[in-house]
């Protein structure tokens, strides 16, 4: 583990398209989902954080906000961070950013997916398991 880190977190941009699908297809361990689409980054309703190390990335996270008919969720999604650089609190900061830019949206709850292994870490920012989610793969 990395001895003393300095951690910045930042918004992803197209330039960091490259280091964010390494991270994202190590983790999930995918062989290759292929390139990410530049109009990703472009999207009003995605925002994507970096967690950034000695100018590596080293942790993401998105939030899209979709609009109901009434009201407007985030869904959280790709929360990520390198295996070297967990237990650091990482994936909490970007999380709670990731929270407090969707607020200024007004969003009214948030979503996520998460792995059994995972869920203990969720239960501790406030999130909790509810109903079911249903999947249909293409």
């Amino acid at each position: 583990m990395p001895t003393k880190t300095k951690l910045q977190i930042r918004v992803a941009s197209l330039d960091d398209a490259t280091e964010l699908q390494r991270l994202i297809n190590t983790t999930f361990n995918r062989q290759d989902s292929g390139p990410i689409d530049k109009a990703y980054f472009q999207s009003p309703t995605i925002t994507t954080l970096v967690g950034v190390v000695n100018d590596q990335i080293v942790g993401t996270g998105s939030v899209h906000i979709l609009q109901k008919i009434d009201r407007a969720f985030g869904q959280i999604e790709d929360v990520v961070v390198d295996p070297r650089f967990r237990y650091m609190g990482i994936g909490k900061k970007i999380i709670h950013q990731l929270i407090d830019h969707s607020m200024t949206k007004q969003c009214y709850k948030f979503t996520l997916n998460s792995s059994k292994n995972n869920e203990a870490f969720y239960n501790k920012m406030g999130f909790i398991r509810e109903e079911i989610q249903m999947v249909k793969r293409l």
